[in-house]
């Protein structure tokens, strides 16, 4: 909650076009190919900005709120990635809303992005017991007519018809047996982002029952207004640390290319061979160093 509060205080201001190139520069020097970008405004700037980067992309339009417009998806022509659209959170973002923005990414063969199970307060939310972050927000004029469906949320997801293998579920730390067969079932990938969840102080996701479930797993960074920096390989170097068990370099690789490759809808990324695009990272010493006993 302190952590939403700050953010909530913050006044909104347009995007810093310095910032943002200077953002896009670090990702591709720690080695960053694509990045998949939520942006709640100004979507067409952050997808330009990308764009001339150079970095490979999906912009996320995010819904939230209520209001279902015409089109999910904004509009716009790039060299190197697309625009798509995505949910906020179950309790921030209308059903409808919802069903429409994946609907309208379904049909034009594009990934959905879902923030789910993040937190003890969404499980809260979505069952219609005591939370007081919901409390916190409704103090603030938001979800006054927010009804609780009575399932977790990942249940309420699978109800609504937004997992499939084109979602990307992102964090997924407050899971129990059953939210993992729906997730294994569903074919959807999971999005870890262990720093950032460590930074707010949400907890863990169950990073091991997932990989042994055979769920695809892929690593973000969840942007630098939750996290210390946009670096993956920091992400690769948290998650074996506190890994429980054997996790061997190839499962930690494939969470940086093949599968958000998959993921994300890039054919030409995520493998290293004749016909792809010639985007490739070497790896830093103290990740080599991290696996080296593998």
């Amino acid at each position: 909650m302190p952590w939403v509060e700050h953010l909530l205080s913050l006044p909104l201001m347009d995007p810093d076009p310095e910032a943002v190139a200077r953002a896009c520069r670090l990702m591709i020097d720690s080695g960053t190919a694509m990045a998949g970008d939520i942006a709640t405004r100004f979507p067409q700037d952050m997808a330009a900005a990308m764009d001339r980067a150079g970095l490979f992309f999906v912009s996320f339009a995010e819904a939230i709120g209520e209001r279902v417009p015409e089109s999910t998806i904004p509009k716009g022509n790039y060299e190197h990635g697309v625009h798509s659209a995505a949910g906020h959170s179950l309790y921030t973002t209308h059903t409808d809303l919802l069903r429409a923005a994946k609907a309208e990414t379904r049909s034009r063969n594009l990934p959905f992005s879902l923030h789910l199970s993040e937190h003890e307060d969404e499980v809260a939310i979505m069952l219609g017991t005591p939370s007081r972050f919901l409390d916190m927000l409704q103090s603030r004029g938001r979800l006054l007519d927010f009804k609780a469906p009575g399932r977790r949320p990942v249940q309420q997801a699978h109800a609504l018809g937004l997992l499939d293998k084109s979602t990307l579920a992102i964090h997924c730390v407050q899971l129990d047996e059953s939210d993992v067969t729906v997730l294994r079932e569903s074919g959807a990938t999971v999005c870890l982002c262990p720093r950032s969840n460590a930074f707010i102080g949400v907890g863990r996701a169950p990073w091991e029952t997932l990989a042994g479930q055979d769920i695809p797993l892929c690593l973000g960074t969840d942007s630098i207004a939750s996290n210390h920096d946009l670096d993956l390989w920091n992400e690769v170097l948290y998650l074996k640390r506190h890994w429980r068990g054997r996790l061997n370099f190839d499962e930690a690789l494939s969470m940086l290319t093949r599968t958000p490759a998959t993921a994300l809808g890039a054919p030409h990324l995520g493998t290293l061979e004749p016909g792809k695009a010639a985007r490739f990272a070497i790896v830093p010493p103290d990740v080599q160093n991290a696996f080296s006993n593998d």
